[in-house]
């Protein structure tokens, strides 16, 4: 099972347990990975491994820099919810 499968099945897995931070977080990184396969234009569950880790590095990045951006703008709290997605 490739990364992209293993992302899809975690968010289903955090639907049914309940945990919405998690879900939440999965959700949007598949809805990363499904905007690079529509690129593509390609099923996302066929994209590889290799371009399925650099949408997550990408999102990665851009995670650190807003909260980069929002600690240099005093708000912690929208920081912090940056570093824990």
């Amino acid at each position: 099972m490739g990364i992209v499968q293993n992302i899809h099945e975690d968010m289903k897995e955090a639907m049914r347990s309940g945990d919405s931070f998690r879900r939440d977080t999965l959700r949007f990184l598949e809805s990363a990975i499904k905007n690079v396969a529509i690129e593509k234009r390609i099923s996302f569950l066929d994209l590889s491994d290799e371009e399925a880790l650099f949408v997550i590095r990408r999102s990665v990045k851009q995670r650190c820099d807003s909260a980069f951006q929002y600690r240099e703008g005093g708000r912690e709290e929208l920081a912090q919810k940056e570093d824990a997605e």
